[in-house]
């Protein structure tokens, strides 16, 4: 005949913490007001990759610290005049609504443009440019 079943033993010891894993990607999205200006350079090296600049004359846009893969998004909020928006005139820009650098931004529509680096000059940067109808 089998013999009574003896007690469970005791629990083992919990193992030792595992190594920190390494760091995630950058913090997510953020936004900045940027303040009007008759001429904005967009700092590609900043923290914030979304802007929004409400208009209060023309406005001409240019770039700093460009390296690949680097983006911005502008919101741009129209007043009561048409105002001139400049580009930097080595951006190339698809569509058709960009042309020679520059667009008309008839009275208050908003529009948004985003830019990408995909090297460290202006002849680098590819944008897209749209408008409220």
């Amino acid at each position: 005949a089998k013999g009574t079943i003896g007690t469970t033993g005791a629990d083992g010891a919990t193992g030792a913490t595992g190594a920190t894993g390494p760091a995630g990607p950058a913090g997510s999205d953020s936004h900045s007001v940027v303040a009007y200006a008759a001429s904005v350079t967009l700092d590609f090296d900043h923290a914030d990759n979304f802007h929004t600049i409400t208009l209060a004359g023309n406005i001409t846009f240019s770039s700093s610290n460009l390296a690949s893969m680097r983006e911005k998004i502008v919101r741009v909020i129209g007043d009561g005049s048409n105002r001139t928006l400049n580009f930097d005139t080595d951006w190339v820009f698809v569509g058709d609504q960009v042309s020679a650098g520059s667009v008309v931004l008839l009275a208050n529509k908003t529009a948004i443009f985003s830019l990408k680096a995909f090297g460290a000059a202006d002849t680098d940067v590819i944008g897209a440019y749209a408008v409220q109808p």
